[in-house]
This record gives structure tokens, C-alpha cells and sequence, in this order.
């Protein structure tokens, strides 16, 4: 039978440069049609011809066109097309608990495995865990060097798993399976939230820098040469005072000054610090000693004030990212052609992860600050130390 309708290789032919395989088997009208099998001839032990239906009964069933191997075992591959792609996950949930189970009971000796896409998105997922986890210990030992400061990446770190939950409301709103593309999307959303809040706290650390005041024209005259960039501030009450920014590129806030000002300093957004309470860097602590030499007063804006106005400074910066990130990528969402289905879950984790941590970033990062600032605060009292962040509250006798 084989001879007959696949046909037995007679001779090859050299053509071109290549060999033409020449075949010998039935012509095509006497093979094209499963009736041909009733009127097939076979050749028996002694030399003659008969019918095969007088010698053999036959049957349909599936068969296996080839033996296939994986890792030098026997294999088979097993596919199936869905009608409903969006089904997917359901389908594979009912696989896993209703009919693995009992095929494997039945065939013990058998096993399987994903290849494909599932068996890539398995690989990814094994390996997704422990590469993350580098990601993000790379991301905070780089924040802790910029920041000088441990806690301040924690905070930062913190908003990452509303990103998640964004791309996890994303694919349910819009019933999409989570997938491999799912995943990258989402590590890109990671990525513009930690931005969001780098730069929301990185401006919480300007405002928060420190600087010196005085009365205008009192102490030691600054020298003419060197670092120190005086500024002249006018306050309510017609009195000049003279600031100068301990901190490197300060912008004075002549707002704050004033409102604290009206009290003393006592009360309001400023506070009063020393050079010994400083712990910026030693550079930093020795020009607060000069400026104190010279009749000068160390501050700095408090964490309350400072985190409310690095928020309503960065409002605008951060709003608009979120929304034109959300916008921009809402056609390829709302798309139903064919060609970018298949990017769908990378662009909705994307879209929906920094919608959703846009909140996040300008309500739970200012709490977690000043959270921090609390722990600073209760630690500090009990082993005499201070952050450079969250300086703790002590009676200071204010430099007359």
C-alpha cells in the first residue's frame, strides 16, 4: 500500500546541479478516493493478486504521521485552535484541575509540558522572580547613593505595587488573560512611577535644604570671594535679612521666611536648627559652623511644609505624565485589529500601572514621608541620633 499511494523511489536523475527523485506509484485517479481501497490488489506468499477487502478489514482513526522526540524521549504534540481567544485562561484553569489530574492517575508513565508561548512564558516566569528582585536592589542602592539616605528608596519602592494593581484592573476591565507581554508592560509602568516619585522627593530635598539667615548688615561681613551667594529678603514688617544657601543651588523661600518670621521663628514652616544637628556631609557642616560664626542662624523648611509644597510643585509634571502616557496608548487599546492583539496586554498594564499609581504618587508618597519622618523622630529620641532627612525636634535657644 505504501508502494501504491506514496510510491516506491525508482531512480534519481542529476538536474541543475541537484538530484530529481523519480517515484513509481498508482496514477492519481486510482489513489484520489478511499473507494480505490476496495479494488486495491495485494501480492500474497505465493504470487497471487487479490482483493484486499477479501484478506483485511479497515477502520479511520487518528494517526501519527511522525515520531517526534524531546530530550531522547518519545513525544507527541498536542494543539488546539479557540474559537474564543478570551476563553483562554478559563480553558486552562479547567485543564489543570479537572483533566491533568486524572490523566495523569491513568497514565502514570506519562508526562507533559507547555511549549511554545507557555513554555517561553514559563521560562520567563521562573526566571522573573529572581530578575526583578536584582532590578530592584539595583534601583534602591542607586536612589540610596543619589539620596544619600536609606530610607527615602524605601519610600520610593513602596507606590511599585500599585502598579501592579493597576494592570491587574486593566486586564479585568477589559477580560484579557495576563500573559508574558502582560509582565514587560508592567515592568515598564514600574519604571515611570519610580520616576514620578524620584522627582517628587528629589524636590522635597531642594525645599528641604539647609540655609542661614540674619539681620542685614549684622556680624562679620561674608568675604567677597568663595562660594557664599548672598541674597537680601525683605520681610512684612519693612526689616531686611541676608540668606545664604548652605545646600548647593538653593532657592530661597522667601514665603516660608516670612511666615516664620512673623513668629520668631517659633512656629510656621521654618525651623531652627545647628551646625552639630547637620549630617549632610562634613563640607556642608563646616560651612554652617563659618555662617554661625558670623552671626548667622542655621534653618530649614520642615518636612510638613516641604513634602506640601514639593507635591503641589510637582503636580503639573506628574499629572501630565500619567495622563498623556494613559491617552497616547488608549487607541492601540481600543484597536480590534488582528495584527495588535497580541500587544494588548503589554500597552494595558502600561497605561492602567501609571493611571492608576498617579494618586499613589501625589497622596501615599507624602504619607509615607512623613511616616518616616515619625520613626525618625521616635528612634532618634531613644539612641540620640538624627537622619539627615528627618531631623528630630529639640529646644534650640534661637541666636539672638
Amino acid at each position: 500500500m505504501h508502494q501504491a499511494y506514496f510510491g516506491e523511489e525508482a531512480q534519481r536523475l542529476p538536474r541543475n546541479g541537484d538530484d530529481v527523485r523519480v517515484y513509481t506509484r498508482y496514477p492519481r485517479d486510482d489513489r484520489r478516493t478511499l473507494e480505490s481501497l476496495g479494488s486495491f490488489r495485494i501480492r500474497t506468499s505465493d504470487g497471487r493478486e487479490v482483493p484486499l477487502a477479501s484478506v483485511a478489514t479497515w477502520e479511520f482513526a487518528p494517526g501519527v504521521t511522525g515520531l517526534d522526540r524531546r530530550q531522547r524521549q518519545s513525544s507527541i504534540l498536542v494543539t488546539a485552535d479557540l474559537v474564543n481567544a478570551e476563553g483562554r485562561a478559563e480553558i486552562m484553569r479547567t485543564l489543570d484541575t479537572d483533566y491533568w489530574p486524572a490523566f495523569e492517575g491513568r497514565f502514570s508513565s506519562v508526562s507533559r509540558r507547555a511549549i511554545g508561548e507557555a513554555e517561553g512564558q514559563q521560562e520567563f516566569m521562573n526566571e522573573f522572580i529572581t530578575l526583578m528582585t536584582m532590578a530592584f536592589a539595583a534601583i534602591y542602592f542607586l536612589l540610596a547613593v543619589t539620596f544619600r539616605s536609606y530610607a527615602q528608596p524605601l519610600m520610593i519602592l513602596c507606590v511599585i505595587p500599585f502598579a501592579i494593581v493597576g494592570a491587574l484592573l486593566g486586564h479585568l476591565m477589559f477580560g484579557i488573560s495576563f500573559a508574558l507581554f502582560s509582565w514587560l508592560g508592567m515592568i515598564a509602568a514600574i519604571g515611570v512611577v519610580v520616576n514620578d516619585n524620584v522627582v517628587l522627593v528629589d524636590r522635597c530635598n531642594q525645599i528641604r535644604g539647609y540655609f542661614a539667615l540674619r539681620m542685614k548688615g549684622s556680624g562679620q561681613a561674608l568675604p567677597e570671594e568663595g562660594e557664599w551667594k548672598p541674597h537680601d529678603i525683605t520681610l512684612p514688617n519693612g526689616q531686611v535679612v541676608e540668606y545664604v544657601g548652605i545646600a548647593p543651588d538653593l532657592e530661597p523661600h522667601e514665603e516660608m521666611i516670612a511666615a516664620g518670621a512673623e513668629s520668631g521663628f517659633q512656629r510656621g514652616p521654618i525651623e531652627l536648627k545647628t551646625s552639630a544637628q547637620m549630617n549632610d556631609g562634613p563640607e556642608y557642616r563646616e560651612r554652617a559652623e563659618q555662617l554661625e560664626a558670623m552671626g548667622f542662624q542655621v534653618m530649614r523648611v520642615k518636612a510638613e511644609a516641604g513634602i506640601t509644597e514639593a507635591s503641589v510643585s510637582r503636580f503639573r509634571q506628574i499629572f501630565l505624565t500619567s495622563v498623556t502616557e494613559f491617552i497616547g496608548t488608549s487607541p492601540m487599546i481600543l484597536e480590534n485589529a488582528a495584527i495588535v492583539q497580541f500587544l494588548k496586554p503589554m500597552v494595558i498594564s502600561l497605561a492602567f500601572g501609571v493611571l492608576i499609581c498617579m494618586p499613589a504618587t501625589l497622596i501615599l508618597t507624602p504619607v509615607f514621608y512623613m511616616i518616616g519622618l515619625d520613626f525618625k523622630r521616635i528612634f532618634g529620641g531613644l539612641f540620640g541620633f538624627y537622619g539627615r532627612l528627618y531631623g528630630g525636634r529639640r529646644k534650640l535657644a534661637a541666636a539672638e
